[in-house]
């Protein structure tokens, strides 16, 4: 796999704070930057599929009415207050 570096600017708290966990888990502050990267992209990327998968429904026609969730959200309050009292 090829890598490549990135420069970020980071106030002194922030770099405090990734030295302080990148020391607690025995690796560099790079190494700890770039895990921290791979995981926010990764989070982003699946918000990002899941926003897609809404407006490829919304494009298809497939929604459901207002008052057609609205309906169905009482009656599962409803069975909610039932079950509990």
């Amino acid at each position: 796999m090829n890598s490549r570096a990135i420069t970020a600017e980071l106030d002194d708290v922030t770099v405090a704070l990734v030295d302080s966990i990148a020391a607690a888990r025995g690796i560099t502050s790079a190494a700890f930057a770039a895990s921290a990267i791979r995981d926010a992209v990764a989070r982003e990327a699946a918000v990002d599929g899941f926003v897609q998968l809404g407006i490829d429904q919304v494009e298809r026609g497939e929604t459901v009415n207002h008052d057609e969730v609205m309906r169905a959200l009482e009656a599962m309050i409803a069975r909610h207050r039932a079950r509990c009292g």
